[in-house]
């Protein structure tokens, strides 16, 4: 499961749902829903047309005028003198396409706490899930390196210093392609160095280009099915959470209880 999927059903939830019960109460049926689509994102257009529902009659003007990103932008320029700009959402992962790189960057530039807040949201989910970079196959960091944002990579990293760390378990249970049972719990609270120092009697350290500790009790195995289980020292802030039957699940495919914050734990179990 990627950033991008969680971030689209997050945004489902917490928008689409919001809207779609308001109108339901608000709108009567048959109205008009004006979407700006542009004429180059067919592909959008194409599966916003397939929603039916509170019988809404879209319409895409800009589609039926033609116009694509470009020409709505060199519109509004001519009639305000203001350049259109996409907002800074730091954390959107649709934002540093190849084709708008640029203009990520150039944001990001301008808005280096913003940018570093987004940095910071990406550690704590690489943290958890090392296959969770921000863009796809490429993390944030490792763009925000490459194009030398240096003040936003050194805001970052100082943020996460000086705040509070936490030693973390997490496990997943996989049952086939659908998403993973997940478990995650803090097991202590201290700075970045006592948590690292909490890992390494408790299995074989690992630390990866970004700088995050772990020790995998139980590494993901091949295939759909199985157990994943580890050890990651990354800031505090991270709420416990897992499915009330979780543990039933787990047992499925672990019979190793789950660890107290003062277990040794052999890497391996």
């Amino acid at each position: 499961m990627s950033y991008q999927f969680l971030v689209q059903r997050s945004s489902r939830k917490w928008k689409g749902d919001v809207l779609d019960a308001w109108i339901a109460d608000n709108i009567e049926p048959g109205h008009l829903h004006v979407l700006g689509y542009g004429a180059d994102e067919q592909r959008r257009i194409t599966r916003d047309r397939k929603i039916t529902r509170h019988g809404r009659v879209p319409d895409y003007p800009l589609l039926r005028w033609g116009w694509t990103r470009s020409t709505t932008g060199l519109f509004i320029h001519d009639t305000t003198g203001q350049q259109l700009n996409r907002s800074c959402c730091y954390h959107c992962p649709f934002q540093s396409a190849t084709i708008s790189r640029p203009a990520w960057v150039q944001r990001w530039r301008e808005h280096p706490l913003l940018a570093a807040r987004g940095l910071e949201l990406e550690y704590r989910a690489l943290a958890l899930n090392p296959r969770m970079p921000m863009f796809g196959k490429l993390s944030a960091w490792s763009l925000a390196r490459a194009h030398r944002l240096d003040e936003v990579v050194g805001i970052a990293e100082r943020q996460l210093a000086a705040g509070q760390w936490a030693l973390y378990e997490v496990r997943r249970a996989y049952n086939g392609p659908a998403p993973a049972w997940r478990s995650v719990r803090a097991l202590a609270r201290g700075t970045r160095q006592q948590m690292t120092a909490r890992l390494a009697p408790r299995g074989r350290l690992a630390v990866d280009e970004h700088g995050i500790s772990r020790v995998w009790l139980r590494p993901r195995p091949p295939g759909q099915v199985g157990a994943e289980h580890l050890l990651v020292a990354a800031p505090a802030g991270i709420a416990d959470k897992k499915r009330k039957t979780f543990e039933s699940v787990w047992s499925l495919h672990s019979p190793s209880p789950a660890p107290s914050a003062d277990d040794p734990l052999p890497c391996g179990l």
